[in-house]
């Protein structure tokens, strides 16, 4: 698998680390926060905000949620505008 972007849904105590050490590692990334306030910190030329998981699926090949409890993660999936609404074929969930 090619992976060009990977999005990255969750930006707290797990998913700001996260994002920082893929940053490092010259990862481009796509973001999404419920939460407009955690993105404030990221400005790399390798990000990407995007409006919804959906828009994020779509334009990345691999992501990544950490939210904080099972309802927040079946809705950042199958709600509205979520992931499988912008997700292409052979596109990569991983839940942590």
């Amino acid at each position: 698998m090619n992976v060009n972007r990977i999005g990255l849904i969750g930006l707290g105590i797990m998913g700001k680390p996260m994002a920082n050490n893929l940053l490092q590692a010259n990862h481009n990334l796509g973001l999404y926060a419920r939460n407009p306030k955690s993105l404030r910190s990221f400005s790399a030329n390798n990000i990407e905000i995007y409006n919804s998981p959906a828009e994020l699926a779509e334009h990345c090949d691999i992501t990544i949620t950490i939210v904080s409890d099972s309802p927040d993660v079946e809705n950042i999936i199958t709600g509205n505008d979520g992931i499988i609404y912008g997700a292409k074929p052979k596109h990569l969930v991983i839940d942590m």
